[in-house]
This record gives structure tokens, C-alpha cells and sequence, in this order.
């Protein structure tokens, strides 16, 4: 048996050339655009945080690196979901959390609401490390819908679409296998948002953070 000093590496990926900004506990690693755009990453990163941890009655006191990339096919190749990939191309993943202290994200496609999206499920990791069993896909997932600004276009189209068809899914559907099918995936995201929206919006934030820490046992 041998012990050593334990250390920690990082992983970069290695296609691109990386600039970084940082302030706080975030830092932002970008490959193009400007500044001005990066610091406003900052700004919605640093909202979302702080909006989020009062939610769940956390704090998030380590540090945090985003990632952007031009497009969700550059990201394609550094993300560990397979969504997208193979012969179902029309599933694609926007954004990821990569690690407990790691977002990364797409900015193709309704950006700051990917940044919202992603960093709430940072905040939801640390508000929830303590638990014995993960939370529900719903409630976790729900959360980041419900940290955007909005849903996004095709969450809301199937949504609308479901509720005027009576097709919406039961609460019991609302697992993995939705999350990841290619046509229940927007959906999925859609009532999760819309279900955790009308908890707090009905209940407060101090009741649903009380379900969250219920969740515990």
C-alpha cells in the first residue's frame, strides 16, 4: 500500500484558445465575443446564485467556472450527455453541469436563460449535497426552468400544445426517460418548470424550502 500527497488537476479543452474574467467566487472562460458580453454572464450568474440560495436556504461559498462556447455543436464534444448523438439528432444538449463547481454552456440558443438554467442546478447540487437520495428529476429540473427568465420557445410551445390537447404528463412520468426522449423532452422541461413555478408561487419560498429540506429523510 503506498499513500501520497493528494492533488488536484484540471482538464482544459484544448481546441480552443481560453480568455477568462472573473470576480468573486465565478470566473468565466470564453473563446470569442467581447468584454462587455462576458461580464454580463457575470452579472446574471452572480443574480441567479444569489436568487436560487435564498431559495433553498444555501450558500455557495466555492468557486465556480462557466464555460462558453459559440454554439451547442462546439460543446458537443466536451459535454458527457449523449443526447443529440447517433441517429437522434434532434434532442440537443444546450447546457450541462460537468461537475459540482462546473457549468458549461451553449450560447446559440436563448444564452442567459442556458446561464440561468445551469447555474441553478449548481445551487440545487449544494442545497441538496446532505441528502441521502437525490430529489426528483421534476423538482430538479424544475428548478432551473423555473430560474429562467422564461421558458424556452420550444418549452412553451409544448406545453401550450399539450395543456389545449389534454396531453400533459402525469407527475409520475416526469423522470429520466422523459427528459430524454425526443418528444417528450421539451415537455418534460415545460411542466417541470410550470409545476415547481406554481409550488412557490402558491405556497411562498419558505414553504417549498421546506420541501426541499423535507426531501432529505
Amino acid at each position: 500500500r503506498v499513500q501520497s500527497p493528494e492533488q488536484t488537476i484540471s482538464y482544459d479543452d484544448d481546441r480552443f484558445r481560453w480568455d477568462s474574467i472573473n470576480e468573486g467566487n465565478l470566473t468565466v472562460f470564453f473563446y470569442f465575443g467581447d468584454l462587455e458580453s462576458q461580464r454580463n454572464v457575470l452579472r446574471v450568474a452572480q443574480e441567479t446564485i444569489g436568487r436560487m440560495s435564498d431559495l433553498l436556504n444555501t450558500q455557495v461559498d466555492f468557486p465556480i467556472n462557466i464555460w462558453v462556447y459559440r454554439t451547442a455543436q462546439e460543446m458537443q464534444p466536451a459535454v458527457a450527455s449523449r443526447r443529440g448523438q447517433g441517429p437522434d439528432t434532434s434532442v440537443q444538449t444546450l447546457g450541462e453541469v460537468g461537475a459540482s463547481d462546473t457549468a458549461l454552456v451553449s450560447r446559440d440558443t436563448d444564452f442567459l436563460n442556458i446561464v440561468r438554467h445551469e447555474l441553478a442546478h449548481i445551487v440545487t447540487r449544494a442545497g441538496t449535497r446532505s441528502h441521502i437520495v437525490e430529489i426528483p428529476v421534476w423538482i430538479n429540473e424544475g428548478l432551473s426552468t423555473y430560474a429562467q427568465r422564461e421558458l424556452l420557445p420550444n418549452e412553451e410551445q409544448a406545453l401550450r400544445l399539450a395543456i389545449q390537447r389534454n396531453r400533459v404528463l402525469p407527475i409520475t412520468s416526469l423522470g429520466t426517460s422523459a427528459r430524454g426522449s425526443s418528444g417528450d423532452v421539451s415537455l418534460f422541461y415545460g411542466q417541470s418548470g410550470s409545476l415547481v413555478a406554481f409550488l412557490i408561487q402558491s405556497q411562498g419560498d419558505e414553504k417549498f424550502g421546506q420541501l426541499i429540506a423535507a426531501l432529505e429523510r
